[in-house]
């Protein structure tokens, strides 16, 4: 009877063993996971931090600064240096392109006087036909000085017919002024002409039944409307 007694405490022993086991499987097993979890999540941090350090590295070693100035945190965003002055002279080369431009567009009266003709279709003074007047007609006084309506270069000073004496400037970006039936040419061809400067007196020279100016503007070889470039002066017409 005893050897059944002892037997069956061990048997009871054995049992609780086993339960208690089982038991703490699954606890093990969990806490395993949530091992493996955190060592995921430490290492995207570890990622996350090499990346930015990578970067920080990057950028002082543009800036050429050294190794120890490495883990300060800079405070300002990182601005290159070599591309400043780059921008800076863009930014005035556009200034001064947008200036010459300015200075090339005839933006005067040429002479004070009087329109008598507009630029358009008109009956030809001495044909009678109707013809397009290419330019405006700007009565003055013989020999009142004609000044250039914007920088530019002489491309022409002479005769031509029906002109008589005349002035062609050119001014860059496709513009042109052309300035007739002058007394008197005083720029030769290839001088460097600037807004305001004298050129020539009116006359009647060419084709001209009285004394006036004629004043052309032109847009990459065609004629075009004078009146829109003329803001400086504005004399009645007749």
């Amino acid at each position: 009877m005893v050897g059944n007694s002892q037997f069956s405490r061990v048997k009871q022993w054995a049992l609780i063993g086993m339960a208690l086991l089982v038991i703490s499987l699954p606890s093990v097993a969990s806490a395993k996971a949530g091992q493996a979890t955190k060592k995921t999540n430490s290492e995207k941090k570890a990622e996350k931090r090499a990346l930015k350090f990578g970067r920080r590295l990057q950028s002082l070693a543009q800036l050429g600064k050294n190794f120890s100035q490495i883990k300060k945190k800079p405070t300002q965003p990182v601005v290159y240096p070599e591309k400043v002055p780059v921008r800076l002279v863009h930014i005035q080369n556009m200034i001064e392109q947008g200036q010459l431009m300015m200075r090339a567009m005839p933006a005067s009266f040429p002479v004070r006087g009087r329109i008598s003709s507009v630029f358009g279709p008109r009956r030809h003074p001495r044909s009678q036909d109707y013809r397009i007047h290419s330019g405006i007609d700007i009565v003055a006084a013989f020999g009142a000085p004609v000044t250039a309506t914007a920088d530019g270069r002489v491309v022409f000073s002479g005769d031509r017919a029906g002109y008589g004496k005349v002035i062609v400037l050119d001014h860059g970006y496709g513009y042109q002024t052309v300035y007739a039936h002058c007394s008197r040419l005083l720029v030769p061809v290839g001088v460097r002409i600037v807004r305001g400067q004298i050129i020539s007196h009116v006359g009647k020279s060419g084709h001209a039944t009285g004394t006036h100016l004629h004043y052309e503007v032109r847009k990459n070889g065609q004629p075009i409307d004078p009146k829109p470039f003329l803001k400086r002066q504005k004399p009645t017409v007749s």
